[in-house]
């Protein structure tokens, strides 16, 4: 009986030391950042939003979806996607809901934006606009027609 009980006190005691080898253990480490180089995204945005007219809308919000839907892009590579594509869709005129919505989201994304003063001034900009001309406002869904090409 006695051996039996030292058995069990052993096991019971390596089972212990194991748990707490397993507590004390390094978290896993956290996955590794995106690693988009920063001069090949700025290339990306020039390319996808070039002068004001020169391309095709459709193109634009094409080129402005393929890299919102890159997994390598960093939090704030993200954000400033969403801000040069609000700033396209503002200055276009056509889109001021859709400017607003991809503001919102480049600051909820980047919240400390060194330029969010402006942002959020081009934001009561293109809601005043929309005030003025309903026509540009699609619907009570106008948001969700934001992004038809994204996400």
């Amino acid at each position: 009986m006695a051996f039996k009980r030292n058995t069990l006190t052993a096991a019971g005691l390596a089972l212990g030391a194991l748990l707490i080898a397993a507590c004390a253990s390094e978290p896993p480490p956290a996955p590794p950042e995106p690693t988009l180089d920063e001069a090949e995204f700025q290339g990306m945005l020039k390319d996808a939003t070039g002068p004001i007219g020169s391309k095709e809308v459709q193109a634009e919000e094409a080129e402005f979806a393929a890299i919102l839907a890159r997994d390598d892009l960093s939090i704030q590579q993200r954000a400033q996607t969403y801000i040069n594509r609000a700033i396209e869709r503002g200055s276009r005129g056509s889109s001021p809901i859709c400017a607003v919505s991809d503001y919102r989201k480049g600051l909820a994304l980047y919240p400390d934006h060194p330029g969010r003063k402006a942002i959020e001034d081009d934001i009561t900009y293109q809601l005043d606009r929309q005030k003025k001309y309903p026509k540009n406002f699609v619907g009570p869904d106008a948001y969700a027609d934001c992004d038809p090409l994204a996400e």
